[in-house]
């Protein structure tokens, strides 16, 4: 599958960012003739099945809110993702549909939830 292909699939979008912005890391060397990172990442990466209960999904969604800035800190390349938070793709070609459990834990942290990624009453 050529990677044009692979970032139309569900949960997958483009990713850049100016390798400036990344810490350096012991033992690695990243090579870019622009100096410029380009590669596939997962859309909404904490997933709940629809079938979960409302409650334990929205209890998941807001841990991971809550402890957002601890996890951005446990490794470098951490601050290149978007844990935490909503965009990335999640509106385009391949929309994801959250849990309503999860779309009530990002709200009442005052992060708004695209309509497109809410799921159908």
């Amino acid at each position: 599958m050529g990677v044009t292909k692979y970032l139309k699939s569900p949960g997958t979008a483009p990713i850049t960012f100016d390798l400036a912005d990344l810490p350096p890391q012991s033992g690695l060397t990243i090579v870019s003739e622009d100096g410029v990172w380009r590669s596939p990442s997962t859309v909404a990466a904490e997933v709940a099945h629809k079938d979960l209960d409302f409650e334990t999904a929205k209890a998941l969604t807001a841990a991971v809110i809550a402890n957002t800035d601890a996890m951005l800190t446990k490794a470098p390349y951490m601050a290149t993702t978007s844990i935490g938070t909503i965009g990335l793709g999640l509106c385009g070609p391949v929309p994801l549909k959250y849990h309503p459990g999860s779309v009530a834990a990002y709200e009442e942290a005052g992060i708004t939830v695209p309509d497109c990624a809410k799921p159908e009453e």
